[in-house]
């Protein structure tokens, strides 16, 4: 990840992705805006962002799809979905897609930076302990392969745990 990070926003209304563009350049983010969610697939084509920002529901290709073709593309980069109608059963559905985050339009600047902030740490964090797990680890046991795994599988529960419990939160208070 450079130094700025970047941000894919995708939507099909060109207004928010103006306005969206504006605040998340503004907070220092490398941003790239795609109206709709077929544009949207084709820019992840392109160069792969560090976080993607989508509407769910758009004409074509709706958000969850972006979801899943990141997800497919790089399973490490951070989703959040926006949406205008939102309910506890599609907040769920998206954290067990994969998503990041799952935020409620209309937002507040702050928040959505916020949680762009924590995407891009994340995306930071987990860059960082690929590179640590991909150095020669020592043999235990003769099993290193095992153990690799077997801590991924933690790290993929923990993380999808916490998002859960985030989405959780968010209609509990």
């Amino acid at each position: 990840m450079s130094q700025q990070p970047s941000i894919l926003v995708v939507d099909d209304e060109m207004g928010i992705l103006d306005v969206l563009r504006i605040l998340l350049k503004g907070e220092g983010f490398e941003v790239t805006t795609a109206q709709g969610g077929k544009a949207g697939l084709e820019a992840l084509k392109g160069s792969p962002p560090d976080i993607v920002l989508t509407d769910i529901k758009m004409p074509g290709v709706s958000g969850t799809e972006i979801l899943a073709a990141v997800r497919e593309q790089d399973p490490e980069t951070p989703v959040i979905l926006m949406t205008a109608q939102a309910s506890l059963q599609s907040a769920i559905q998206a954290v067990n897609q994969g998503a990041f985050y799952y935020i409620q339009k209309p937002f507040s600047n702050d928040d959505l930076v916020a949680i762009c902030r924590r995407a891009a740490e994340q995306r930071l964090l987990k860059a960082e302990l690929s590179c640590v797990c991909s150095r020669q680890m020592p043999e235990h046991n003769g099993r290193p392969a095992e153990i690799t795994q077997c801590l991924k599988d933690l790290k993929s529960r923990f993380a999808r745990f916490n998002r859960l419990l985030r989405v959780l939160k968010k209609f509990i208070s």
